[in-house]
């Protein structure tokens, strides 16, 4: 875990030196080689150093969602509420404007950039995936809206750049889940509806109160007691299609049990009218004989035809799963990941002598690396920094 953190952040830094780099010696055009110096020192600050503004907070988060997405592993949906983790760097650069000052136009233009990333960040798919779903690039669905614990509204101008941007942007990816709660304020309600309106097909909207609940009520059956506190069930996020989740490093969101293939119940009505041939799509036999729909005398005899090729593929997914789920655990490690866990912090603690994992509730950020050297004539290749 250790090699691979800091192999991020040498990957970042070769960001930082390369803008710096054409910055100096090639760019001719003086607004743009100031975008790139302020690229560059950004880069060089995060994802290695806490984020200080709004555009620091959009760099390592991008930073972040490659490594979760194509880099670690490959892997779809976002972990975080977006709004609330970018408020208080909202609230610096717009309202305080004490880093990095910008207007919430200029948010709303960096909402649009980060959504032509991840439209542009694509992932494999199968011939099934391509037929079923043309044109779409993966599930990245993000959570803004809710409430605060004591249900207090959670809606902030963030929220409405977030709205905004996607409005403008007409991107199909990353999706919006929206968190309705009485308490929300007219004003992001407004955008939510002008964003469906306009036939963005987003944002889905999910009743927060319901969230709420169903997270508590669910905490009390933890093995370890070790279930969502009120806080925490504030604070949840959408986990792909409609199912709310924890957010946060201690705790994690639900791993979905089909995962290992995708189960179709059209499809399976057909292969039970055909005793479990697929002849329009894999010319084969999928599932077990069940009969001919020809032969069928009854209705129950087609709907127990039906039940069976369901059962068969249940069994089939979660048994792959059950498999996928072994061999992850052995040859696909995930380092980056768990960098931001109590483990992380543990090592954190030892290795700079800083304080050790912060208090529940609370946020510290791990203290500062040593730069790294900017010198055009070093070897543009040598990421290597000193040890702190």
């Amino acid at each position: 875990m250790i090699i691979a953190d800091e192999a991020v952040i040498n990957w970042a830094r070769r960001h930082a030196r390369l803008a710096k780099i054409v910055a100096e010696n090639f760019e001719t055009n003086s607004a743009r080689k100031e975008e790139l110096l302020e690229i560059s020192e950004i880069c060089h600050r995060v994802p290695a150093e806490p984020a200080k503004g709004l555009k620091d907070a959009f760099q390592s988060k991008w930073f972040v969602f490659l490594i979760c997405h194509a880099l670690d592993r490959y892997a779809s949906g976002f972990a975080q509420k977006e709004d609330e983790l970018l408020e208080p760097y909202y609230n610096i650069s717009v309202n305080d404007k004490s880093f990095q000052p910008m207007t919430h136009k200029d948010v709303v233009e960096l909402v649009e950039c980060e959504r032509l990333k991840i439209s542009e960040h694509g992932a494999g798919k199968s011939r099934a995936y391509r037929e079923i779903f043309p044109g779409s690039n993966d599930l990245f669905i993000l959570t803004v809206g809710g409430t605060k614990p004591g249900y207090v509204d959670a809606c902030s101008d963030m929220t409405d750049a977030i709205l905004e941007g996607a409005r403008n942007i007409r991107t199909t990816e990353p999706s919006i889940v929206f968190r309705w709660d009485p308490v929300g304020r007219v004003k992001t309600k407004r955008l939510v509806f002008e964003c469906i309106r306009d036939g963005l097909g987003y944002p889905s909207i999910m009743h927060n109160r319901i969230g709420v609940e169903q997270m508590k009520f669910f905490s009390q059956f933890s093995l370890t007691k070790n279930g969502v506190t009120d806080d925490e069930a504030h604070r949840w996020a959408n986990v792909l299609c409609m199912s709310p989740g924890v957010c946060g490093r201690r705790k994690t969101q639900k791993t979905r049990s089909e995962g290992g293939s995708a189960m179709f119940p059209a499809k399976l009505l057909e292969i039970a009218l055909n005793d479990g041939y697929d002849w329009s799509y894999s010319d084969m036999q999928l599932g077990p004989k069940t009969g001919n729909a020809a032969d069928f005398k009854t209705f129950d005899e087609l709907l127990e035809a039906f039940r069976k090729q369901y059962a068969y593929v249940s069994s089939l997914v979660i048994r792959a799963k059950d498999v996928m789920r072994h061999f992850e655990c052995q040859v696909m490690q995930m380092p980056l990941s768990p960098a931001s866990t109590t483990a992380a912090w543990s090592w954190a603690s030892t290795r700079w002598n800083c304080p050790s994992s912060p208090t529940a509730g609370t946020t510290r950020s791990p203290p500062s690396l040593p730069p790294t050297p900017w010198s055009p004539s070093k070897n543009l290749f040598s990421t290597r920094r000193s040890t702190p």
